[in-house]
């Protein structure tokens, strides 16, 4: 896996990859600040870190928050 000039970095498509999610929940995630990263260069870059906060259920510990709101629209229940 290739991460950005800060060693601590991925992009927001290594991101996804690693959580099985897509683009725009890394950075509505990042919005939220639900995830940590940073603005390098134009790109979005999230902190490995917060990527590993999430433990082996990555993928239902970023969804899940964005669920719990009832003004979410994120999942197609609220």
């Amino acid at each position: 896996m290739q991460t950005s000039p800060e060693n601590d970095l991925v992009t927001i498509e290594e991101a996804a990859a690693m959580l099985g999610t897509t683009t725009v929940n890394i950075l509505m995630n990042l919005k939220r600040n639900l995830l940590q990263g940073q603005e390098i260069d134009g790109h979005w870059h999230v902190s490995k870190a917060s990527l590993a906060a999430h433990g082996g259920d990555t993928k239902a510990a970023v969804s899940k928050p964005l669920c719990q709101r009832s003004t979410c629209g994120s999942c197609g229940q609220h």
